[in-house]
């Protein structure tokens, strides 16, 4: 019964032990023995009636189990020693004989008539409790046991005989039960609560001298055999072991002794045992050689303890833990104690912990001696480093330089620079060099070197000379950074954005320059020009029945189909989505010649994945110089014919004629309905968040203000309609000012209220506004009326401001930074056409555009794009915005090339200030998305 429900209570030495021990250890089997037994006597024997023959025999057993069992499991338990190692005090004899003297006196008297039991039983009841609550249970016990086998002798002189001996061997049988259960259970209670206090003040001890050791080890350094010393001392202190050791071997060196120190505590003094040998004790070896503790409870359960040089006693318990460098055992710790079985779980997990960091502070003591050497001779690390002599003799040069140019050390050292020249600079750009770095001390730059392998690299940075206190050159130390891959990115973004990544076709920025030209020719040849605008039919129903990259793929047949019939003297660019603009040379016989020819060819079937299907083409064609002398307006002329053409059916070509001059002229009504917006201030700001996602948490950090116009009969016109017209009208400036003006008063507001928790907002900045003069004036004065932090304020510059002087962009530039608030470049990618000069721009933010970012993940040239924009970025320490993330898909793929911060509708649309204002009150201005 005992091993199946309550293994735990063989050693009955606890209250919970004690309960479970009582019960299916002695009432279970007594009762089960007992029914036998009367059962038998009762029916077989008929002696006796079954209740008073259980009573009789359930009451002796019952008496006899609680005497005999719990005390013999106690002294024969495997820890006995610590169970007996209680001295016996004078105090127990006292109580012992006390006792035994009352056992016999109230025992040996006669019982009156009737009465089963001595009459003053009851005090024994005292000298039990009292017995409990001052002796060792082991020793309660005993005294129970002595007194009881005294109180059985005594009342079998005065019992009497028959019956009345057997009633009253019953009632003392019961009396005794009780006695002994009380004195058993109030000693488990006592020895339970002695047991916690004494295990609560060996942890705090313990715990304390974790917390000292740990101190030793961040406060001040120490060499391994200062910290071992001082360790052994502290746990010494706070435990109660009398002997420490702590080893630490070399691995680097077997040849050197191992470190070693051990400690005694004999009574309140700590010493050094110079003799101690824990190295070469086996439980030591143990645990170095499995890099696991190890541990006995007695010295009976070591076989080689008898013969190990740290003996401390016949009675001992002893303990052994690695200590590691990482993975490697280069130590360990050694503990014993006097009194055996005395490690707890507790015990070996905390000590364990204690090693570890013992290891742990080995192995930042050795870290540190690495970096401090490392540091004095490597400045910087990541960069080539060479140190000559002053006639250019290369004395060292640090890893860094081996990486970049593959030459060891050794082929270095004692060669001249010379042995790197790449045969790319121009004649006589060494000799300017030295003679440079000679007259001044310094010099800085870039050039090209070459690789032992042959490959070339390009290199910035400086070289100085290092003088006597004479003032000659002593050494000439060059720190280089291989700027290869970063050049590499600014001239793959110079290239991919001059095309659409799509079809490879030029983009609108090409197209552009070549119409400049083309015009240019002109006035030279007097030849003539046209302007095809071509948007295919029935592509959207295409991409919407089979999808995005079904429509891609009709994109890229068709420019196949297009590229195959324009003349070398033509230019095509794909304007956006599903059209496309021819540029062709001659008159307008040569353009509907043509026109027809690309609608001939879109006419017929195309297959894509094994469907085939057809779709059509509407052509508008606008006449250079008749029908628009500069290229804005012909784009628009021709794309009003091009709508014509739709509006007649399709797969057809229409020139531009006066007769659709009705829809230029809606054109011309929308911008003096668009003067009208602005008096009457018939505009509104959405804000639309910028976020952070960083372990799935996405985070707010700034808004985009967006400006929307509610025509008071027409509804809401989307801004991609009134802006271009205003930007080819000048209206832009008056719309940007508007933002502008009234961003800052809701952010004053906003301030006001709630000045720790507005978050920066992003306003737009047109390319005619940042050119005016007065710009950086008329904003300054506004920021400085406004009263709001500088640094809530970004500004958004879009990338065709490198259209204007390079020399006033940066003088403006700068002049805002000064101001204290955010530059960020907007639509980047999309038409940069000076790349060189943008690490010299104090701009903050790079934003990639969202051409590039939609379907991202389904483009290779986007995505070739879109890395080689992130990683120009953050060469440029800049931080990295997509706008337009719509989907996941996207947005993983731009996390993982690591794009800092996102815009778009997966994380949020622009919103009215009423929605906004709910954001803002967030906590520290941040707003959590689901």
């Amino acid at each position: 019964l005992m091993k199946h429900f309550a293994p735990d209570a063989m050693l009955p030495n606890t209250l919970s032990k004690t309960l479970h021990f009582i019960f299916y250890a002695i009432t279970l089997p007594v009762m089960l023995a007992s029914t036998a037994q009367a059962s038998f006597e009762s029916l077989i024997l008929e002696k006796s009636e079954f209740i008073r023959s259980f009573v009789y025999w359930f009451s002796l057993r019952f008496n006899a189990m609680v005497l005999f069992s719990p005390l013999l499991l106690l002294f024969l338990h495997k820890s006995k020693s610590a169970v007996t190692s209680q001295k016996i005090k004078p105090l127990f004899i006292l109580v012992l004989l006390t006792t035994l003297a009352v056992v016999s006196i109230v025992f040996l008297r006669q019982n009156p008539p009737g009465r089963s039991l001595a009459t003053y039983s009851y005090l024994l009841i005292p000298l039990t409790l009292f017995a409990a609550l001052r002796l060792p249970l082991l020793q309660t016990l005993l005294l129970i046991l002595l007194s009881s086998l005294v109180a059985f002798w005594a009342d079998s002189q005065t019992a009497g005989e028959g019956k009345q001996a057997q009633n009253s061997l019953v009632a003392l049988s019961i009396f005794l039960s009780i006695n002994t259960l009380i004195a058993w259970l109030v000693g488990t209670l006592r020895r339970d609560r002695d047991e916690l206090l004494k295990t609560e003040t060996q942890l705090r001890h313990l715990y304390e001298m974790i917390s000292r050791i740990n101190q030793l080890i961040i406060r001040r350094p120490l060499t391994n055999k200062a910290l071992f010393s001082s360790a052994c001392k502290v746990i010494l202190e706070e435990t109660g072991f009398f002997q420490v050791s702590l080893c630490f071997n070399h691995p680097s060196d077997k040849s050197v002794a191992p470190d070693q120190v051990t400690f005694i505590k004999r009574g309140e003094n700590i010493a050094e045992h110079e003799t101690g040998d824990s190295v070469n004790c086996q439980l030591m070896q143990n645990a170095v050689a499995s890099g696991r503790s190890t541990l006995f409870q007695h010295c009976t359960q070591c076989s080689s303890f008898q013969t190990c040089d740290c003996k401390p006693s016949a009675q001992s318990a002893g303990a052994a833990f690695p200590i590691k460098e990482g993975e490697l055992v280069v130590g360990g710790l050694l503990i014993f104690s006097n009194e055996p079985y005395v490690f707890t779980d507790g015990d070996i997990k905390l000590f364990q912990e204690l090693a570890d960091d013992l290891g742990f502070a080995i192995n930042m003591q050795k870290m540190q001696r690495h970096l401090n050497q490392v540091s004095e001779v490597f400045e910087y690390a990541n960069e080539a480093i060479i140190i000559a002599n002053n006639d250019g003799t290369i004395l060292d040069v640090n890893p860094a330089f081996t990486n970049i140019t593959g030459y060891s050390r050794d082929d270095m050292i004692g060669q001249n620079p010379r042995i790197l020249k790449s045969g790319q600079q121009a004649e006589g750009f060494f000799e300017q060099l030295f003679k440079q770095l000679l007259s001044r001390g310094v010099w800085s730059g870039e050039f090209w070197n070459q690789k032992k392998n042959g490959d070339l690299y390009l290199q910035r940075g400086t070289m100085s000379c290092v003088l006597d206190k004479a003032g000659n050159t002593q050494h000439i130390i060059s720190v280089m950074e291989d700027i290869t891959a970063q050049q590499q990115n600014i001239n793959d973004l110079h290239q991919l954005a001059n095309f659409d990544q799509l079809t490879g076709l030029p983009n609108r920025l090409l197209f552009k320059e070549r119409f400049v030209q083309a015009v240019s020719q002109i006035s030279k040849s007097n030849c003539s020009w046209s302007i095809l605008f071509i948007d295919l039919d029935k592509f959207k129903e295409v991409n919407e029945a089979f999808g995005h990259q079904f429509g891609d793929n009709l994109l890229r047949q068709v420019t196949q189909r297009f590229t195959s019939l324009i003349r070398d003297t033509d230019i095509i660019c794909r304007f956006g989505g599903d059209e496309f603009m021819v540029l062709t040379q001659g008159n307008a016989e040569v353009a509907s010649h043509m026109a027809q020819r690309l609608i001939d060819t879109v006419k017929n079937e195309f297959t894509i994945e094994s469907v085939d299907f057809h779709v059509g083409s509407s052509i508008g064609i606008a006449l250079f110089p008749q029908d628009g002398k500069d290229l804005d307006t012909l784009i628009q002329t021709a794309e009003t014919a091009m709508y014509k053409a739709k509006a007649l059916g399709g797969n057809r070509a229409v020139f531009f004629n006066q007769s659709m001059q009705a829809e230029v002229q809606s054109q011309l009504s929308l911008r003096t309905e668009l003067d009208k917006a602005i008096i009457n201030n018939e505009f509104s700001l959405r804000f639309q968040p910028k976020v952070t996602v960083k372990d799935e948490l996405i985070q707010i950090v700034s808004y985009e203000a967006l400006i929307r116009w509610e025509h008071p009969e027409k509804g809401m016109i989307p801004p991609a309609i009134f802006i271009p017209l205003a930007e080819r009208t000048g209206q832009i400036v008056e719309i940007d000012q508007w933002v502008i003006k009234t961003t800052l008063e809701k952010l004053t507001s906003w301030y006001q209220q709630l000045p720790d928790q507005v978050l920066p907002v992003a306003i737009n900045v047109s390319a005619a506004l940042f050119s005016s003069p007065e710009f950086v004036t008329s904003f300054q004065q506004q920021l400085i009326a406004s009263t709001i932090p500088p640094h809530l304020i970004e500004l958004e510059i879009t990338e065709h401001v490198a259209i204007l002087d390079n020399e006033y962009t940066l003088n403006t530039l700068v002049s805002l930074k000064k101001l204290g608030i955010c530059l960020s470049m907007d639509d980047f990618g999309t038409g940069y056409s000076n790349l060189s000069y943008l690490h010299q721009y104090p701009v903050d933010v790079l934003k990639i555009d969202i051409a590039f970012v939609k379907d991202v993940h389904l483009h290779q040239n986007k995505q070739s794009l879109v890395k080689a924009i992130i990683n120009m970025a953050h060469a440029l320490d800049l931080i990295t915005i997509a706008e337009g993330v719509e989907c996941k898909e996207e947005f993983e793929f731009l996390k993982n090339e690591g794009c800092d911060q996102y815009q778009g509708y997966l994380f949020g649309k622009p919103e009215l200030e009423e929605h906004l204002s709910f954001w803002i009150s967030e906590k520290k201005g941040t707003s959590y998305l689901e």
